[in-house]
């Protein structure tokens, strides 16, 4: 029976891949999370615009965890007290999905309009990946999906979609909702007002219960002080704790399928922004905050706004997960837990000044790459007649010279690389043949000879504290506490006395530890990168027998 299910499974994927195509967005199923930014460099969808804006372009959502992968509300839970409330909403012209541009137009606020079209190149063609504030027109070619989103209407799904979009340039979390919801002051924004509430109780009763298999490893890892009293206080603590305390990687490892995706990322293993945003859905809900889980496609804003006509072609590069919260009054509205993604200030009140300095450095930033791009061009169209023979021909010995310079030290770079490669390899199977205890003990050793080869001494057991921020003064990227942690382990096992093999969730410690510092050189130029190598390939050639 369990073969027939498959097959059906299996038939229904590959029918529906036929139909929308494919790409690397696992679509809730977490087990596939380290496969989101594979074929990073193949072009998904075409973002044409008025001007540049943070979109998030909405694919997958995801109502409810189990079994390690995300699934939409089960249409009973459209049924019984809240059976027909889709139809009644519709008829008052509430649309859950498009709530915060309903929102927005009632509402007296300065609204800056923006005109998307989204082509789709190679994404999954069921979603139209549409945006939060998108004012959904009268031709629009999808369908409302439930509550969850919208899904095209064409047998192939849908290669182009234009709406338009009211511009809201502060991240959600800043966001308080208009006194107006409270006191509506004409016959339309009492009409939303109404049934927004009725929407916001069958909100309250669907998407605030965390999932049993992982509640007690969120309680433990977030409910360790008082309750957040706001979306907005709950958003830093969940972001601090994610940044802090786990393994966020975006370019993560495997999950192994015999441990829960998410209780894997609590407990020390690696995790991208499918993982970040999972546990943060889970986080939000254990604080009664309505959330849900989001994946699509995701572009900064970083083009100055004046500019008309912007255009940008995103790949899996910019695949994203992300959460959705529900904000009372305003609808879903997109929040980002994944480092690097959002913007930090330390007082809400900067966040103006701050927000309008960050978008400004970078407008002059391009500016100037625009303005040199201008004067290069400038230059070479003036050469002219034997001028320009001359330095074509100068030019040709430089970059003869240069593509020998670059050949010689590739040869050196790959040398060293082969080598290292074979001496490790040997070793690591060397070790694992020896049992677990002589595995640990190589990995340890080859920590250790990449600290002292970035001129690092290591002793165990003595002011890890102080090895720790010398670690992080040469790779920032070292999450904070994370050799403490380590130093802590490995003095146990060597000291105890007890003989006892590493834990898994230990040994995802060390391994990962180890990933991040054979990956971390990489970020020097080649010069420190080739001065490492040459420290570290000597060390591996005097270096003992594990």
């Amino acid at each position: 029976m369990d073969e027939i299910v498959s097959f059906r499974t299996l038939t229904y994927e590959q029918i529906r891949d036929y139909r929308y195509g494919k790409d690397t967005l696992p679509e809730g199923k977490l087990y596939k999370a380290s496969t989101i930014y594979d074929e990073e460099d193949v072009p998904r969808i075409l973002v044409k615009s008025l001007k540049s804006e943070n979109l998030y372009l909405r694919g997958f959502t995801g109502d409810n965890y189990k079994n390690g992968a995300w699934t939409r509300l089960a249409n009973s839970s459209f049924g019984g007290k809240y059976s027909g409330i889709l139809n009644w909403l519709e008829k008052q012209d509430f649309n859950p999905i498009a709530q915060f541009s309903s929102y927005l137009t009632l509402g007296d606020f300065p609204k800056v309009e923006n005109d998307v079209t989204i082509r789709n190149i190679n994404a999954n063609r069921q979603y139209l990946y549409e945006t939060y504030s998108s004012v959904i027109p009268k031709d629009f070619l999808g369908r409302a999906y439930n509550d969850n989103g919208y899904r095209s209407f064409g047998l192939f799904g849908s290669k182009e979609t234009s709406f338009t979009t009211i511009f809201e340039k502060y991240p959600t979390e800043y966001l308080s909702v208009a006194q107006w919801i409270e006191e509506p002051q004409n016959q339309k924004q009492a009409t939303y007002a109404k049934a927004e509430q009725v929407y916001r109780d069958f909100v309250y009763k669907n998407y605030v219960e965390v999932a049993p298999e992982v509640k007690d490893e969120i309680e433990k890892v977030f409910h360790k002080g008082q309750s957040p009293k706001s979306v907005y206080e709950a958003t830093l603590m969940i972001r601090l704790t994610l940044k802090n305390k786990m393994n966020y990687s975006k370019y993560m490892d495997e999950i192994p399928e015999t441990v829960d995706p998410i209780r894997y990322f609590l407990q020390g293993g690696s995790g991208n922004s499918v993982l970040c945003a999972s546990t943060a859905v889970e986080a939000f809900r254990s604080f009664k905050i309505p959330a849900r889980y989001v994946e699509g496609y995701h572009c900064f804003a970083v083009v100055d706004s004046a500019e008309k006509d912007y255009k940008e072609t995103l790949t899996s590069k910019n695949a994203h997960a992300w959460c959705e919260v529900y904000m009372d009054g305003m609808g879903w509205m997109p929040i980002d837990v994944t480092p690097g993604y959002y913007f930090e200030v330390k007082n809400p009140s900067e966040l103006f000044e701050n927000f309008e300095k960050y978008t400004n450095q970078m407008n002059e930033r391009i500016r100037e790459e625009d303005k040199e791009a201008s004067l290069k061009n400038q230059y070479k169209s003036m050469q002219t007649g034997e001028l320009k023979q001359v330095e074509k021909q100068n030019e040709t010995i430089i970059w003869g010279l240069i593509a020998l310079v670059i050949l010689g030290i590739t040869i050196i770079v790959s040398g060293f690389c082969l080598i290292r490669k074979i001496i490790l390899t040997f070793r690591l199977k060397l070790a694992k043949k020896k049992g677990h205890r002589s595995y640990v003990n190589y990995i340890w050793k080859r920590i250790i000879e990449i600290l002292k080869s970035l001129d690092i001494d290591v002793n165990l057991g003595v002011e890890a504290e102080k090895t720790e921020n010398l670690i992080r003064t040469k790779m920032p990227l070292i999450i904070e506490g994370t050799y403490c942690k380590l130093n802590d382990i490995m003095e146990y096992f060597y000291y105890s006395g007890a003989k006892e093999e590493l834990k898994s969730y230990e040994m995802r410690l060390l391994l990962n530890f180890y990933k991040q510092l054979e990956e971390g050189i990489h970020q020097y130029s080649i010069k420190e990168q080739i001065k490492f190598w040459i420290k570290d390939t000597k060390q591996l050639l005097l270096g003992g027998k594990t």
